[in-house]
């Protein structure tokens, strides 16, 4: 019997208590202590409970029958802090495979009391408040998962870590692996699966730690989705096979490792297959869901002579893998079937018969200053072009800024769409969600420094040109001053400066600003700048070079003007 949530298990008589095998959630919130009691105790009867997920606020008493339930194999604990009877007694728990406490911690934080849990396997203890980690866990000998993350305690990851006999998984902050010096590196490269601290895996890799053992798959297909997930072709490469690729095409909920997968088997196990597709027999099938749409890619292969039928027949000699937890995992291991992924398809198509919009960089142009039209109607004509003539590549960018001003709606997918044809997994995936890069046509728009982080996150995507994005940015709102004047090139800061002016004066008021770039400096004809309202520190001697400034505007900012501006700049008047 498995039960789902409190409703459920507070329901049950006492005769089934013994049928319960997996208690998915159970919360014990109560403010009265003796309801709390009551609760805890019906668990302990619970004797052939296998996995427990339990939220506490603290627990005043646990009963000793807890402790003897000898089928236990999962235990996840949430909230519980310095209860001196569960951690003076959960070595009692030896049937303990998987523990994971999450925010919990041990009186004087000593976690020596997990030591004498050798049959453990799999170890999280996320934001446990851990100081240090004994010598006394390399006791631990059957471990296979460590998860150390959120602990801002700890302050070097322990070397008998890294020696632990059977260690797959390792789970620690950033800062950790920064510290890591030659032997442990190398020690380090040598796991099946490290965490690398991607944003792919910050937003995925806990529900999929949590999913994963209701996949009935194996430590090896686990690994392997994890460094698709971090995207690691390295670690890829040693521990995938093609099956274990196909498998992953279809695992439930986690699109990015399906593509991922996807994208590998198309890499690695798809030789000779879109030169095949000039020969007179193929028949090609697709499997799964593609984002072009089918009706429309139906014409592009009929004018190209390439026959396409929607399922499985005896003449079927090439396969489009596409993203379904419904695929016939046997088509895809027959080995007589070329695989092809959408994009090489794609490619395949864009050679041999390339859509008008796709060969005509003008026109491309075009479509460019319609997606930034910030015009339904503009933005509408665009996406009709690229139905009938193609998607150029080189508009991934002014896609994005459509995509990124529109709020949620029936537009804002299918730019998303159109974006997952000619991008990365990993942009296909951060385009699904609603996030909204600037607000047009509204007095309410993002900040300097806000603005400035959402660019820095995406400069992940390789594809992206964010400085280009940044560009349009400013010339749609006026913001993006901030993120250009770090990221440009000397070169691209002093025309960009330049373009700002008007005539012989320059206003970088409230831009946030926390230094002044060099380059300004380039700007000799200046006779008034202004960086009011800013938050700058200090200035630069190099202002001396700004030879002809009459009026320098430095209010609002956090700089004591002292003797030496003056000084520098002795014909100037300096507004403080």
């Amino acid at each position: 019997m498995i039960i789902k949530n409190d409703k459920e298990f507070l329901a049950l008589k006492e005769e089934d208590l013994l049928k319960v095998k997996e208690i998915i959630s159970v919360s014990i919130f109560e403010e009265h202590k003796n309801k709390r009691q009551h609760l805890l105790s019906k668990i302990a009867r619970c004797k052939n409970i296998e996995s427990l997920t339990l939220y506490t606020n603290g627990i005043d008493e646990w009963p000793s029958a807890f402790f003897e339930l000898r089928k236990l194999t999962y235990l996840y604990v949430y909230d519980l802090h310095e209860d001196a009877t569960f951690f003076q007694h959960i070595g009692k728990l030896q049937s303990l495979k998987t523990l994971r406490l999450y925010w919990c911690s041990p009186p004087d934080y000593n976690w020596d009391c997990l030591t004498t849990l050798q049959n453990l396997e799999h170890l999280y203890l996320q934001q446990c408040t851990i100081i240090d980690l004994s010598p006394a866990f390399a006791k631990l000998t059957q471990l296979k998962v460590l998860d150390l993350r959120k602990n801002t305690s700890l302050k070097k990851l322990p070397a008998f870590v890294l020696k632990l006999p059977h260690l797959q998984e390792l789970y620690v902050d950033a800062k950790l692996i920064r510290k890591l010096k030659g032997e442990e590196q190398e020690a380090l490269s040598k796991l099946a699966y490290f965490y690398r601290n991607s944003p792919t895996e910050k937003k995925y890799v806990q529900s999929f730690q949590g999913a994963f053992p209701k996949y009935n798959l194996t430590d090896a297909h686990r690994l392997l989705a994890l460094n698709l997930l971090a995207d690691d072709e390295a670690s890829i490469q040693r521990l995938h096979t093609r099956e274990l690729l196909i498998d992953l095409t279809i695992i439930p909920r986690f699109d990015i490792i399906r593509i991922r997968a996807i994208d590998y088997l198309g890499k690695w196990y798809s030789e000779g297959a879109t030169e095949s597709l000039a020969d007179p027999t193929t028949e090609l099938m697709i499997a799964g869901k593609i984002h072009t749409n089918k009706n429309d890619l139906r014409k592009r292969l009929k004018e190209v002579g390439l026959v396409y039928k929607t399922a499985l027949g005896a003449n079927t000699t090439h396969v489009v893998i596409g993203q379904s937890s419904k695929i016939d995992l046997n088509l895809l291991k027959d080995k007589r079937l070329k695989l092809l992924t959408e994009d090489m398809l794609n490619e395949y198509l864009d050679q041999v018969a390339p859509q008008y919009l796709v060969a005509d960089e003008g026109m491309s142009q075009q479509l460019k200053q319609l997606l930034l039209a910030q015009d339904e109607n503009s933005i509408e004509l665009a996406l009709q072009l690229m139905k009938e003539g193609g998607i150029p590549k080189n508009i991934i960018n002014e896609l994005f800024v459509a995509w990124g001003g529109q709020g949620t709606g029936n537009l804002k997918n299918r730019l998303a769409k159109i974006i997952r044809q000619i991008s990365s997994t990993a942009l296909g995936d951060y385009v699904k969600k609603d996030t909204m890069l600037y607000y047009p046509n509204s007095r309410y728009g993002r900040s300097e420094s806000s603005l400035y982080t959402n660019l820095r996150k995406l400069e992940a995507y390789k594809e992206l040109d964010t400085i280009r994005i940044g560009r349009i940015l400013y010339d749609l709102t006026q913001k993006g001053i901030k993120y250009l004047l770090a990221k440009m090139t000397a070169e691209q800061k002093v025309e960009f400066l330049k373009s700002l002016c008007e005539g012989t004066s320059l206003n970088l008021s409230y831009k946030e600003l926390t230094s002044l770039p060099k380059e300004l400096t380039a700007l000799t004809f200046l006779t008034k700048l202004n960086v009011k309202g800013n938050r700058l520190r200090s200035y630069s001697k190099h202002l001396a070079k700004l030879v002809n400034l009459e009026e320098l505007d430095i209010s609002n900012n956090n700089i004591n003007v002292g003797k030496q501006l003056p000084h520098i700049l002795p014909n100037c008047k300096i507004i403080s």
